[in-house]
């Protein structure tokens, strides 16, 4: 899959591409990007408006390689300014936990990513 050529930054808002499955409705939010000396730039996101099922929930941390983002997000829904509302406690507190575990950034494809976090969260309920 060729990688998009599109502009991202930290606090836009983003709809999901993913037409053939349930989380058609989901908005992912640009939280930071970490540029690294290799191509293996990060994004770290939020997740908002997850329908599974009959259920809606949010992911608030989700770090993922930059490139495999990129390919999946469709259009952009707003810019920086408009989210300085948007609160980032969960998602500062799950960030600051995965630096803390030195934790990975997943190398799959965004809708991937989604369902093992999910999967991963309900096993541990």
């Amino acid at each position: 899959m060729s990688e998009k050529n599109i502009e991202i930054r930290e606090g836009q808002l983003w709809k999901f591409n993913d037409k053939e499955s349930t989380l058609i409705d989901a908005n992912i939010i640009i939280r930071k990007i970490e540029l690294m000396i290799s191509t293996d730039h990060k994004a770290h996101i939020s997740v908002q408006n997850l329908k599974i099922g009959n259920e809606y929930f949010d992911i608030d941390h989700l770090p993922i390689k930059l490139n495999l983002l990129i390919n999946s997000l469709e259009e952009m829904m707003l810019i920086e300014d408009d989210l300085s509302e948007i609160d980032q406690s969960s998602f500062l507190e799950g960030y600051k936990y995965w630096k803390e575990a030195n934790g990975g950034v997943w190398n799959v494809s965004l809708k991937d990513a989604i369902m093992k976090t999910i999967t991963v969260a309900d096993e541990n309920v």
